[in-house]
């Protein structure tokens, strides 16, 4: 439906036609009850998920069960943990000597069988951090010298070094490394022996549908630099439900304090 208002002015002898506004609106927005922006039937008043189409007995929310491609009543979820407790403010504190390294761990949903492939969930994570660093100095080494000789040797007749030397690469000098690797990775079932009904921890028949089981996977971080200690550190995942053209992703993060 198209309401539109004009007015003629005439100035010497051209007319001339002014547009006001046009407003269009499309009816099918339009219930008894005034916009239906989901187009589900019910009204945005009514609404508690107004822009997602639902059914009336969730009032206009999507039953989850029937519409989420991964099992359970949440639908698909995703959980960032560490090895460490987590603090009351939300933060994970962890000690890291010697530019040391600390595990994430992730965990989620698995997909439902009608998303599988050939029985499997195929779910990936990757991630990112807000904290970055600045590789200033050339990667150096001790690498030991032989003579062979004037070495002297062992009683197992291996030679004994005659001194050390260093040996400095300045290719990576100036290089902006990331704390937390951006690649890929899969999920598989977290404990086999519980999901598919094994009689042993690590092997037993491969089932033909992966059921309603708990997915994991593990990113190691670092390594951590000294001077980051007393920081914060942001980490994110981005995990891909893979189910063809219903595919979905789900975001999560986590927040690290460096001890």
């Amino acid at each position: 439906m198209m309401i539109g208002f004009v007015s003629k002015n005439e100035f010497l002898g051209v007319s001339r036609f002014i547009i006001l506004f046009s407003i269009f609106i499309s009816c099918d927005l339009l219930v008894d009850d005034g916009f239906d922006s989901d187009f589900d039937g019910i009204a945005d008043i009514y609404d508690d998920c107004p822009v997602v189409s639902g059914i009336k007995e969730l009032n206009g929310c999507p039953d989850i069960q029937v519409s989420s491609i991964c099992y359970g009543d949440e639908g698909c979820w995703v959980r960032l943990y560490t090895d460490y407790e987590m603090d009351e403010n939300g933060y994970y504190k962890i000690p890291v000597v010697d530019n040391g390294r600390f595990n994430v761990h992730i965990e989620s949903s698995a997909v439902k069988q009608d998303c599988q492939y050939n029985g499997v969930s195929v779910i990936s994570s990757s991630f990112d951090s807000n904290t970055f660093y600045e590789i200033e100095s050339g990667i150096s080494f001790t690498m030991p010298l032989y003579s062979p000789f004037y070495s002297l040797f062992s009683q197992s007749g291996n030679p004994i070094k005659v001194k050390d030397t260093v040996v400095t690469l300045d290719y990576f000098q100036g290089t902006i490394q990331e704390v937390v690797q951006s690649t890929s990775l899969y999920h598989d079932v977290k404990d086999k022996q519980e999901c598919f009904g094994w009689s042993e921890p690590y092997s037993g028949p491969t089932p033909s549908v992966t059921g309603d089981c708990i997915m994991y996977s593990k990113r190691i971080v670092g390594p951590i630099p000294n001077l980051f200690k007393g920081d914060t550190i942001k980490i994110f995942s981005r995990t891909n439900f893979d189910c063809g053209n219903r595919s979905k992703y789900v975001k999560d993060s986590l927040s690290v304090i460096i001890i």
